[in-house]
């Protein structure tokens, strides 16, 4: 059938749909001006008084509306109603507009139920006009929601293009009382109408009228993936169908929306902090996205409101940097206590393995095997008494720095100074299997360092320091320990004030390191020892098997 379609088409296409049985015929099509054959405008007006369940189609005149759709967002302050010519109208006096609301990125997902005119009078739209004519809608009703000039109402699509039943008007006309150009050029009378006719293809249907090839731009763009579009007339049907099952889906106040958002951040972030591994974030995260995925779907099919998706993932994600950054933010803290604490009485490798590792790290009291290595300089307070105190202070300083340096090396921790003393323990705070031979081998070093250092004290006139070391392996309580004014990383108990005593038994033994059998016989045999045998030691009950260190092995 050629285009323009003659009117008579028309007039004898409500005839073929009336004889059908259909239940209200909507005319997506706009009659506004007569057409060259008169008398087919007469047929088509007689064919609406024959058939009054008809309405018709209108248009606003704004000119926006017809070069800029997206003007529809807005509420619009139209010139003039085009309506269908007063022939028409006499006939059958309904019509509806057939404007469709396209939002910014040209997908239409709403339905306007009605337009305002230059008067401010609402135009009810064309799905809405045949649902009201028919009486199966009360117009009223939607006219007071809030929605009606601005928002319209959410259109639940049954499915993309061709979701409805399509017949060509051709075919649809085409009965024994119509000679199409098929029948024409063939020479042969199908009558393909009647046939529809007795299948009750329309019988009771509402039947929607209008173009759907692409050239003649009734199409619009669709939700979906992919470029999904849909002429105007089934987006209109939609509309309908969408009214008629009350499906429409509601969107929730934006008040509602920012409470959820907020909540759902609360919730993800406090489940994200209680996390110790780092891995465990992004996964719990896609959980939780997931989570509000599936609540999004559970609102739709249960009570028809919409709860975006990307709601939900954006609270997951601004949780997850949130969380990320504490977490970044506590472990530099952690590193920066870790270094300030320790950096000043163990190793800078020590301290690597402390952050690498902090959970190792116990900054309260613990109690553990260590071992303990105690040092004093035999004869200091003569020197100090003898010697000038500035010259002292930068001997002793220099002695100090060289030796604490050995402890260091060996993996030792610096625990204080006490004067001219040394405290140092290892196995703390990271647990050492060697740290017997670690304090034997500092202690041997640092005697080396002595000898290294006594020529240069003697070129400069300074005293000859030697010094007594005792090195005792047992447990202790070990900590930031004391009061909460003040306190210090160090070590208590039994296995410190036995390295202080084996310190002052070299006096008595002419030694310069002594042990006790733990620690000989932890070092094993990377050490040779010389066997003082049981010796009293002061605050201990029985006596204590008392070894002379003499070198590694």
């Amino acid at each position: 059938m050629g285009y323009p379609v003659s009117r008579k088409a028309y007039a004898h296409l409500l005839d073929v749909l009336a004889r059908g049985g259909a239940r209200w015929v909507v005319l997506d099509i706009v009659f506004d001006t007569p057409s060259p054959d008169t008398a087919a405008d007469s047929a088509l007006a007689r064919a609406l008084r024959r058939h009054p369940n008809t309405t018709l189609s209108g248009q606003l005149s704004d000119p926006d509306l017809a070069t800029n759709r997206t003007s529809s967002l807005k509420v619009l302050k139209t010139r003039e109603s085009v309506r269908p010519m007063d022939a028409f109208l006499t006939s059958t006096p309904r019509w509806g507009v057939v404007l469709n609301k396209q939002e910014a990125d040209g997908v239409v997902r709403r339905y306007r139920p009605s337009w305002p005119d230059l008067a401010g009078r609402p135009r009810l739209a064309l799905g809405i006009r045949a649902l009201t004519d028919a009486g199966w809608l009360d117009s009223t009703i939607l006219l007071t929601r809030p929605w009606n000039h601005s928002e319209g109402f959410r259109i639940r699509f049954c499915g993309t293009s061709h979701s409805f039943p399509y017949h060509a008007l051709e075919t649809v006309v085409d009965d024994s009382a119509w000679t199409s150009r098929s029948e024409e050029d063939w020479g042969e009378h199908l009558d393909l109408g009647d046939s529809l006719v007795r299948a009750g293809v329309f019988k009771d249907r509402i039947v929607l009228v209008g173009a759907s090839a692409k050239t003649l731009q009734d199409i619009y763009k669709i939700p979906g993936r992919g470029n999904l579009s849909m002429p105007g007339v089934e987006l209109h049907a939609h509309a309908m169908a969408t009214l008629l099952t009350r499906s429409s889906l509601q969107d929730l106040p934006r008040s509602v929306l920012w409470l959820l958002f907020l909540a759902w951040t609360a919730l993800v972030l406090w489940r994200l902090r209680r996390l110790r591994e780092w891995w465990q974030q992004p996964v719990v995260t896609v959980l939780f996205g997931l989570a509000w995925s599936a609540l999004a779907v559970a609102c739709v099919l249960s009570v028809q409101v919409i709860l975006p998706v990307a709601l939900g993932w954006l609270a997951c994600t601004g949780s997850l940097l949130v969380a990320s950054t504490e977490r970044y933010l506590d472990e530099a803290d952690r590193k920066r206590e870790i270094t300030r604490t320790f950096g000043q009485y163990v190793s800078p490798d020590v301290v690597k393995m402390m952050i690498a590792d902090p959970s190792k790290v116990v900054m309260g009291g613990s109690r553990a095997e260590i071992s303990v290595l105690f040092s004093d300089f035999q004869g200091f307070t003569g020197i100090s008494e003898r010697q000038e105190p500035e010259r002292l202070v930068q001997q002793l300083g220099d002695a100090l720095t060289q030796l604490s340096q050995r402890i260091l090396d060996a993996g030792g921790t610096l625990d204080k100074f006490m004067g001219d003393a040394i405290m140092a323990e290892f196995g703390m705070p990271l647990p050492q299997a060697d740290k017997a031979l670690r304090a034997c081998k500092a202690a041997l070093d640092m005697q080396a360092e002595l000898v290294r250092l006594r020529p240069q004290w003697q070129r400069e006139g300074l005293a000859e320091l030697h010094m007594r070391i005792g090195v005792a392996t047992g447990p202790a309580i070990f900590g930031n320990l004391g009061s909460r004014q003040k306190f210090d990383f160090t070590a208590l108990g039994d296995t410190v004030n036995l390295s202080s005593r084996l310190e002052g038994l070299n006096k008595r033994f002419g030694t310069s390191i002594l042990i006790d059998s733990n620690t000989r016989e932890q070092a094993g045999e990377a050490i040779r020892v010389r066997s003082l045998g049981a010796v009293a030691v002061p605050g201990k009950q029985e006596p204590v098997e008392v070894w002379e260190l003499l070198s590694l092995s």
